[in-house]
């Protein structure tokens, strides 16, 4: 009987222990959570600001004051969708993002092209087909948006992220 109180002070230390060490992995799983939901919202942010500058330098590019013969305005166009770094930011969202979001923002970039690619071919920002291409980007890029924004657990918002634009009006960098 004498080794009865030295055996619960040992089961009070090792479930002490165990308590203290269980909370603390619990805590240190938040915090590994919390920095790795910062990393992706940085990586959202340079994905989505690469997308919308891309679209106005392209969109601007092929604006009528820019047009002087078609071959100038193709190398224009395609060259207004580098520096944005678009390639860039796509492979940051290849190694960090869950595929919930890699495919919407898969489908942003393809919009994208598409945009690019047909402006590039002649196609006008007032044309039927130009303006179906652009807004299925823009679509895409909500779609890109509410992914992201519900991985990081941002809640969702009921207000559109675009409204299109008429060939008149400049891109909304350049406002």
């Amino acid at each position: 009987m004498e080794w009865l109180a030295p055996l619960g002070a040992l089961l009070g230390v090792v479930v002490g222990i165990g308590g203290t060490g269980w909370t603390e992995r619990a805590r240190w799983k938040r915090s590994q959570q919390h920095e790795s939901s910062q990393v992706r919202r940085g990586i959202y942010v340079q994905f989505l600001a690469a997308s919308a500058h891309a679209h106005s330098a392209v969109w601007s590019a092929a604006r009528p004051e820019h047009r002087s013969d078609e071959a100038t305005r193709r190398v224009g166009i395609l060259e207004a969708f580098g520096p944005a770094e678009l390639y860039a930011r796509r492979f940051d969202l290849m190694l960090a993002a869950p595929s919930s979001v890699i495919e919407p923002a898969l489908l942003t970039f393809r919009r994208l092209r598409e945009v690019r690619d047909v402006l590039a071919n002649g196609g006008q920002v007032d044309d039927p087909e130009f303006k179906v291409i652009n807004q299925g980007y823009y679509e895409a890029f909500q779609d890109t948006v509410i992914a992201m924004r519900r991985d990081i657990g941002t809640p969702d918002i009921d207000v559109p992220l675009f409204t299109p634009r008429t060939n008149d009006q400049a891109p909304p960098t350049q406002r």
